[in-house]
């Protein structure tokens, strides 16, 4: 591509940091998407009141006129449950709340006292939407983006970016991260999977070309309840906390799907959950040991 360079731009949206970059003749597109994030985040954070996602949780037995952008969320949020047979569930935000995510991690501090009791989430099966017209109603469950938040809105800045020209684009919101096109170096897009909050050591280093790949870990984003620690992954089925393996990272085409299946591996305790047609796995086990699925091989570098 003539005249094409690299841009990045760093900063933070959803409750964590990113990293974008972009190979492009448009020196301003890095700066685009960052500005997409953040329309992204102002549409679906759940601390913020004004929020699409906030006034839809406010009212959920009501319908309500929402942007595309969260009707896309929602839809596919609602397939993520399906797949995987309610493993991963978005309509987990009153067990959030009641094991003291209630807040912004900042906000919950090191010790927080809950004051309700965790149940087991309504799931998605009362969901309506109208794709046509951007309405919908959640038949009285409410919505955690959570990480397919963090997934979807990797694909679609990735997706824009490339849409409008450019040769490659990387997007990486907190670990979920999206590749497309022309790579930094003739490498290819190298990602380094190391998490020193479950081990000190790197887990893998893989080639993510053209795909995705998220990690989901109950090492971080932890704080203290009268009951005990407590952390930010749910067992939908129960509202308590998930427990078994410690981390699951997973190499899918989307970032959304990768999400959605670190999450069924961390709430389901089995590899044998991941659809090896459609993505691969990391996890390491409470004792630290790690294990993968077949074809996870295919990706080190």
């Amino acid at each position: 591509m003539t005249g094409a360079s690299w841009s990045e731009r760093d900063g933070a949206a959803m409750g964590t940091t990113f990293h974008v970059l972009a190979l492009s003749e448009d020196q301003f597109l890095a700066d685009r998407l960052v500005t997409r994030l953040q329309q992204l985040e102002s549409m679906w954070s759940r601390f913020d009141p004004s929020s699409e996602i906030s006034r839809v949780n406010s009212t959920p037995d009501e319908f309500h006129l929402v942007s595309p952008e969260t009707t896309k969320l929602i839809e596919t949020a609602r397939t993520a449950w399906s797949l995987t047979d309610g493993a991963f569930d978005p309509t987990v935000l009153d067990s959030m709340e009641a094991i003291g995510y209630d807040r912004t991690l900042a906000g919950v501090g090191a010790t927080h006292r809950p004051t309700r009791t965790a149940t087991m989430a309504p799931g998605c099966g009362g969901f309506t939407v109208d794709s046509t017209i951007n309405m919908l109603r959640l038949g009285g469950a409410r919505f955690d983006p959570g990480g397919i938040g963090k997934g979807l809105a990797a694909d679609i800045a990735v997706a824009e970016a490339m849409a409008s020209g450019a040769a490659g684009a990387m997007v990486n919101i907190g670990g979920d991260v999206v590749c497309r096109g022309h790579a930094p170096t003739t490498n290819g897009w190298i990602v380094d999977v190391t998490e020193r909050s479950v081990l000190d050591h790197r887990l893998a280093l893989v080639d993510v070309s053209n795909g995705a790949i998220a990690t989901s870990t109950i090492a971080k984003r932890r704080w203290n309840t009268d009951d005990g620690p407590r952390h930010h992954l749910v067992d939908p089925s129960t509202g308590r906390n998930t427990q078994g393996y410690r981390l699951a990272t997973v190499i899918a085409s989307d970032g959304w799907y990768a999400e959605a299946i670190t999450k069924h591996l961390l709430v389901g305790g089995c590899l044998d959950v991941v659809d090896t047609t459609r993505a691969v796995a990391l996890v390491v086990d409470d004792q630290g040991a790690s294990h993968t699925t077949n074809g996870w091989k295919d990706y080190l570098r």
